[in-house]
């Protein structure tokens, strides 16, 4: 039978494991959002580690990313869930990520999650732009691995990730839609005539 003060002594260790395991608990409460990257021979190229934001020293990653807005302030948990690239790294930046210069905007990074493979947790606060940016383990020099990263966040319950476009995109989109109004606005011009004369 133990005395009293070895008591006190044993719940002082575990109260931090267990607040850790209720933060782990809020960390894993639902299953947001679900994305592959596609890292193919034209993604972009860096020489920044997003793992600990440094330089690889001269060589190269291919990456890919996604900006996103989260709804809920809370905890987040990015895991590697299959794919074909079997070991990957995960960077997160702020709102002043930007991809040709991978060492501005940097929040966090990590290769190896835990148990449970390759991912990171995070704080992330809402309406706020993130961006995850995703590569291969493997260094270009080494070896070029080409293929597929499957992604699931975890987050508050109830909580919704958004993706955010590209400005790229947006400007497609937007041109598309300016060319079929055009297209629209000639149509209906021709038929103008025709129907004034009838």
């Amino acid at each position: 039978f133990r005395d009293l003060p070895s008591v006190r002594a044993m719940n002082s260790r575990l109260l931090p494991l267990a607040v850790m395991l209720g933060t782990l608990t809020q960390a894993f409460a639902a299953v947001i959002h679900s994305e592959t990257h596609t890292i193919t021979g034209t993604s972009p190229t860096t020489g920044w580690n997003v793992v600990n934001n440094a330089s690889l020293g001269g060589e190269t990653r291919r990456f890919a990313f996604t900006t996103f807005t989260v709804s809920t302030t809370g905890t987040y948990t990015f895991l590697q869930t299959g794919g074909t690239i079997g070991d990957s790294v995960v960077g997160i930046y702020g709102s002043t990520f930007n991809s040709s210069d991978l060492s501005t905007g940097w929040l966090d990074g990590d290769d190896d999650f835990l148990w449970q493979g390759d991912g990171l947790c995070v704080s992330l606060t809402s309406g706020q732009s993130y961006t995850i940016v995703t590569s291969p383990f493997i260094r270009v020099e080494f070896y070029d691995d080409l293929g597929s990263i499957d992604w699931q966040v975890d987050g508050p319950d109830g909580a919704t990730l958004t993706p955010v476009p590209e400005p790229e995109m947006v400007a497609m989109v937007s041109a598309v839609g300016l060319l079929g109004v055009a297209a629209w606005r000639r149509v209906v011009r021709q038929k103008a005539p025709v129907e004034a004369e009838a």
